[in-house]
């Protein structure tokens, strides 16, 4: 059984941003932060009548 302590704080909007002609993201997976197994994070400033791509 692995009884590693897991953190459940994740400062995401210290993350480097990756920047596009829509706007910026920040983006957090288990690999930067293991308790979010399971999910991801991100962070999104849009620019106006830019779209999300969901899949």
């Amino acid at each position: 059984m692995n009884t590693t302590s897991l953190s459940f704080k994740y400062e995401l909007e210290k993350k480097a941003p990756r920047s596009n002609d829509g706007g910026t993201t920040r983006g957090a997976s288990v690999i930067d932060f293991p308790a979010s197994i399971g999910i991801a994070g991100v962070s999104m400033r849009l620019q106006p009548g830019s779209r999300v791509e969901r899949r």
